[in-house]
């Protein structure tokens, strides 16, 4: 079975400074680091979208 994981997340929530990221991936050795998927795809999985709580503004 194929298995694809899409997760993202991100947020500013200061104004008063810079933000910085760090990325971490894992991939299977041979294959793609990064493949990137199209709307379609992603609107096919929206029924796997797990949503979290919205932050405080």
């Amino acid at each position: 079975m194929d298995r694809h994981v899409i997760h993202y997340s991100d947020a500013n929530n200061r104004s008063d400074a810079r933000s910085r990221f760090l990325v971490t991936m894992f991939c299977v050795p041979g294959q793609e680091m990064l493949v990137l998927v199209d709307d379609d795809d992603l609107a096919a999985r929206a029924d796997l979208r797990v949503s979290g709580p919205s932050p405080a503004r």
